[in-house]
């Protein structure tokens, strides 16, 4: 059993409001681009917070 609290394979459920023009544009990069939306989400976002 991994008792690791920071294992970098545990994710977490959440859910956020966005606006629907933007997420539809998401979808369709994600779509294009053969890439999960979370995975996607989770680079951009660390990508942002690393500057």
């Amino acid at each position: 059993m991994n008792t690791n609290r920071n294992n970098r394979n545990e994710k977490v459920t959440t859910s956020i409001k966005i606006d629907p023009e933007l997420w539809k544009n998401v979808k369709i990069y994600c779509i294009k681009n053969n890439i999960e939306i979370s995975e996607f989400i989770e680079k951009i976002l660390k990508k942002y917070i690393s500057r």
